[in-house]
């Protein structure tokens, strides 16, 4: 989640926010899109302890639900802020939400501990895709 946030577009957004027509505007739509991946990392965060109090345990539905949502949440908020940043929202987080949605269905049948990593494999492939993707823009 750091590496989304910080490691690929937190220097773009201060140069956005810099040459905007309208700052303010840009700074509010900013505020909103840091509530939802606050809301995804406060999420993800409930999720960990779950696999950390209980890594052997049998997936629930419940448990699924709360081991997708909060990289799901984290995935909408990112893929908000790089679209007010970019102007548009990279492909990576629709990979990224298809990938969670997808693991939700089949997470039941994991346990808790492979259910952390899977969803944590989702957010760094979303990491690697928009870190390559970057990599190429500034080569052109």
């Amino acid at each position: 989640m750091w590496w989304l946030y910080f490691g690929i577009s937190s220097r773009d957004a201060t140069e956005a926010i810099t040459h905007a027509e309208d700052p303010g505007r840009m700074g509010a739509n900013f505020h909103f899109v840091h509530a939802l991946l606050i809301a995804g990392i406060i999420a993800t965060a409930v999720g960990n302890d779950l696999v950390m109090d209980h890594p052997g345990a049998a997936v629930s539905t419940v448990y699924a639900t709360v081991m997708v949502a909060g990289p799901l949440i984290y995935l909408l908020g990112s893929a908000l802020y790089k679209r007010v940043v970019y102007g548009h929202a990279p492909r990576s987080h629709l990979f990224g939400a298809v990938a969670l949605g997808v693991l939700g269905v089949l997470l039941p049948q994991t346990p808790l501990l492979a259910a952390g990593w899977l969803t944590s494999a989702v957010l760094l492939a979303v990491g690697l895709m928009d870190t390559r993707m970057k990599h190429r823009l500034q080569r052109t």
